[in-house]
Order: C-alpha cells, then structure tokens, then sequence
C-alpha cells in the first residue's frame, strides 16, 4: 500500500504576514545587509498615508495574493485587499520581529497586547488604559491605520510580527474583529496583573 501525503497544513495570516515582512527586511537578524533588497519598498508603505494608497503598492498586492493562496483572506480582491493593506501599512512601521529576536516557537508565544501593558523594565505602561481603550474602539480601515502605527511608533521595542498582522487581518471584520478585541483585553489586563504581581 502506497503512502499518502497529507496535504500540508495552509499557512496561518500570521505565518504569511511574517515571512512577506521578513523578505522586505534590509538587514538579517544578525545584522548582514540583505543584497537585492529594495529598500524603498518599506519607505513607500510608511510614507502612505491611507489604505488606497498603501493597496495601490506592488509589495501589498503580493501580500494580498499569498494570504489569498493561503486561503486566509476572502478570495474577492475588494474585500481582501483593504486588510492587506491595512497589515502591510502597519508592519511595515515595525523594526524588530519579537518572535525572531527572542527565538519562540509559536507565533502564539508572546501576544502584542500583553506587550503593551508595561514597558521593558516593567516600570510604566506602553500604552495606557486610555489609550487602549481608545484602540479597542477603533473600527474603520482608516483610523485602525492611524491607531496601529501609533501603537508601534509608542511601543518603540521588537514586536511579535505574526501576532500583530492577525491581529490586523480580524480588526475590521464585524464579528472576529470582536473577539479579537477580547482576546487583546484578556492579554492586556492579564500582562498588567502579571507584572504588577
């Protein structure tokens, strides 16, 4: 009897997100500069300021079309490429993969909100309770844009690239955008209890 391949498990958002962040990265994580890397790429998704512009850039419309290979992503362009956009315009912000630097596992390991509860050395918040809040109030594609890089911008640390972009894949969705709105407050509230402890 013949043995049969499974098929492989699709990629998670996360897992796609991370490695399209990762091949846009200059420099490896042990400092090499990256040849052939276009540099302007990342430039470009920063400096645009809404998701039209950010979904017109060839590096989103490649992010669009993994996630969708993946079936992580509706398979109608014009649902599909606002949340590439969004997440590409987000990452893009973010210097440092926490999963990489740290060596984890799992995607699962370390959870954005949790990082945002306290600083590096445990002393003040990233982002406060209102400024969180805030955050969790956020709906629109536009404003998540805004939001997120500011977040990023504040958090100014490695951030676990994989958790962020599903979490920006769920944002704006009616009904997952809510659940990950309580999963983020669960990891919220249990970092800050944790490091208060």
């Amino acid at each position: 009897m013949e043995d049969i391949e499974k098929p492989a498990e699709p990629k998670s958002v996360g897992a796609v997100a991370s490695s399209w962040w990762h091949s846009l990265q200059p420099v490896d994580a042990a400092g090499n500069k990256r040849p052939g890397v276009d540099r302007g790429i990342l430039a470009r998704l920063r400096r645009a300021a809404t998701i039209q512009e950010l979904a017109l850039e060839r590096s989103t419309v490649e992010l669009c079309r993994q996630l969708m290979d993946a079936g992580r992503m509706h398979r109608s362009v014009e649902l599909a490429l606002p949340r590439a956009a969004l997440i590409a315009g987000v990452l893009s912000n973010v210097t440092s993969d926490l999963r990489q630097s740290e060596g984890a596992e799992s995607e699962d390991r370390v959870r954005t909100a949790a990082l945002l509860a306290w600083d590096e050395d445990r002393r003040r918040a990233v982002l406060s309770e209102d400024r969180f809040r805030n955050l969790l109030a956020v709906e629109s594609g536009a404003d998540t844009l805004r939001a997120f890089r500011m977040v990023v911008g504040l958090a100014n640390r490695p951030l676990p690239v994989a958790d962020l972009a599903a979490s920006l894949a769920d944002w704006t969705d009616p009904v997952r955008g809510q659940e990950r709105r309580r999963r983020w407050a669960f990891d919220y509230y249990g970092g800050r209890k944790t490091a208060a402890a």
